[in-house]
């Protein structure tokens, strides 16, 4: 069978289903319950004493891996006898999640590509053992990725803070079905480009790596050796940091800016709609602050109580001082007037001594970002103290060779953005390109043979 081309000459008619439209004649849409065995899963990680050991496919595995195979990363726990019965998977058994916190994370399907013994269909997930005499399990992976499907599932899922599909939303999942040799063409044909496709977003996401560690390199080399390669060097007696240019300066943070390092107000303050935006930091992003991902707005009197100690202004700088993204920094460009929760801290260069833009730069530095996480303590959630932010060593060369690496850097750090960008945008089209071309596959667009293999 050839799917390789589009042929005008399919006879597509209106059906009656309200998901997949129109479809070639001969296909049907049935629901999944009619040609897959479906099984719920409750078989936690936990482990219970008195219960048989096994390995458990979970939702991570799912999600992240479109084929569960016998060399990943199981994690241990244990089940009933009835759980290994009902739950442990086969091949060609197409996996589900059937919960999760974003209902975009719903419905995402794997499918076990070999035979794998002790492993049990974990929690959040859903079994389908597709029924061979009508359903080929490759093409039901394919159905079950197809934009009809998402939306499907966006419309059926069910939930305020997580978000869930139901037995009965699974077990009528709409599937369309032409006859079995189609199902495994479509399914080959698929496999074949999809492979291609991805072989392209990966070599692309492996681009946009080594761009990010060009880019990295390029900032490590200027704010440590400057751009004068004639200079004479001194050791600083730090292993990770070695030779720095003689005339340079190192001082502590603290001597280097305008006004003590302060963060936002420790309470949680009143949202007014109509009020000053506020953020925090999650709207530390790209270097910069993302309004659209502020907190939200608060009182006009809050935000002058608030303004007492901290008002931000264009050239100030933020750096992320608790949580995941402890260290992440955003440079403010803007006039817009704004106030900061707590998890943010406030530098602000004094510019008769170090350039805000340098500052901003250097702050971003591997020997910054070490002295950073080395104040951070094992076995707790990633903060660093007003203190250690104080301390932190900064090594500055005189104004003007800061005005010229911020210039060089601007530069050419601009260059691998604009690739960067650009890769990022491709890889976006090739994704597009991914899901409409199994959502026309399986939906019967792409031109097929009619004449059945023998």
């Amino acid at each position: 069978m050839n799917l390789n081309t589009i042929d005008n000459k399919i006879d597509i008619r209106d059906r009656d289903n309200n998901w997949w439209g129109k479809l070639p004649i001969g296909w049907r849409v049935k629901k999944l319950k009619y040609i897959s065995l479906i099984q719920l899963s409750n078989v936690d990680k936990l482990s219970v004493d008195g219960q048989e050991i096994v390995f458990l496919c979970n939702y991570t595995d799912v999600y992240k891996n479109e084929k569960i195979v016998s060399t990943l990363p199981f994690m241990q726990a244990t089940a009933t006898d009835e759980q290994i019965k009902r739950l442990s998977i086969q091949k060609s058994d197409v996996l589900l999640t059937k919960d999760s916190e974003t209902p975009d994370d719903i419905g995402i399907p794997a499918i076990v590509a070999e035979e794998i013994t002790g492993v049990v269909c974990g929690y959040h997930l859903a079994l389908s053992r597709p029924n061979p005499d009508m359903v080929h399990s490759g093409f039901l992976f394919r159905a079950i990725q197809s934009q009809p499907i998402k939306r499907y599932f966006y419309v059926n899922s069910v939930g305020m803070t997580r978000y869930g599909l139901d037995k009965q939303a699974i077990a009528e999942i709409p599937i369309p079905l032409p006859s079995l040799s189609i199902q495994k063409a479509i399914a080959e044909y698929l496999d074949r480009e999809i492979a291609h496709i991805d072989a392209l977003i990966d070599a692309k996401k492996s681009l946009i790596e080594l761009l990010a560690e060009k880019r990295q390199a390029l900032i490590e080399h200027a704010v440590t050796h400057g751009l004068n390669s004639k200079a004479t060097f001194r050791n600083t007696g730090v292993a990770w940091l070695g030779d720095i240019p003689t005339h340079w300066q190192d001082a502590p943070l603290k001597r280097l800016v305008k006004t003590k390092i302060t963060d936002g107000p420790h309470e949680t303050p009143d949202y007014d709609p109509e009020g000053t935006p506020f953020v925090s930091a999650e709207a530390v992003q790209n270097g910069r602050i993302n309004f659209e991902s502020r907190w939200g707005n608060i009182p006009h009197r809050l935000h002058k109580k608030y303004a007492e100690k901290l008002l931000p202004r264009r050239h100030d700088i933020f750096m992320v001082k608790s949580g995941a993204t402890t260290g992440k920094l955003a440079y403010v460009d803007v006039d817009i007037e704004f106030n900061v929760w707590s998890p943010l801290a406030l530098i602000r260069a004094e510019e008769t001594k170090i350039l805000p833009k340098f500052l901003f730069i250097v702050l971003h530095a591997d020997y910054i970002q070490r002295q950073i996480r080395a104040t951070w303590s094992a076995g707790t959630q990633p903060n660093i103290s007003m203190g250690a932010i104080e301390e932190l060593n900064i090594i500055t060369p005189p104004l003007d060779e800061q005005q010229e690496i911020v210039d060089y850097l601007d530069r050419e750090i601009n260059k691998i953005d604009r690739l960067s960008q650009a890769t990022q945008s491709s890889i976006a089209l090739l994704s597009e390109r991914r899901d409409a071309l199994i959502s026309a596959a399986v939906s019967g667009q792409l031109g097929y043979l009619y004449e059945e293999t023998k």
